[in-house]
């Protein structure tokens, strides 16, 4: 289900983009040493690269989709749903989260403006 259109979903993702590649620095040199990449093409996530993407996420409390993202102390998957009452979306409450996962899922619904009234949702 998209929710908002491509353009705006562009935006959205580049709002900060400067900050994030900041705070990630020091964990790419990290990733750049323990690299053992033989020049070939990857076809799969090498451990150097997912503690990075994962050090990237966390640092900067994103969810990334469609790959996903669980949480550090409750390994639960961030999810969200739709409060079809409250007409707006929240963490899903099919999972039991950790202060630090609603924290994440909340700035991921706040990012991407999914429920600012400016921003209309097709379904």
């Amino acid at each position: 289900m998209a929710v908002t259109c491509s353009n705006c979903n562009q935006s959205l993702k580049r709002a900060g983009e400067k900050r994030r590649k900041e705070r990630i620095k020091p964990y790419v040199k990290q990733y750049e040493t323990g690299l053992l990449c033989k020049g070939t093409k990857c076809k799969a996530l090498c451990d150097a690269y997912a503690e990075l993407r994962k050090q990237y996420l966390k640092l900067n409390q994103l969810n990334l989709q469609p790959y996903g993202m669980f949480g550090e102390v409750s390994g639960e998957e961030y999810r969200l749903q739709y409060d079809i009452m409250k007409a707006e979306f929240i963490p899903s409450k099919k999972y039991h989260y950790d202060k630090n996962d609603v924290k994440i899922l909340e700035y991921h619904i706040n990012q991407f403006k999914l429920n600012d009234s400016n921003f209309a949702h097709r379904f």
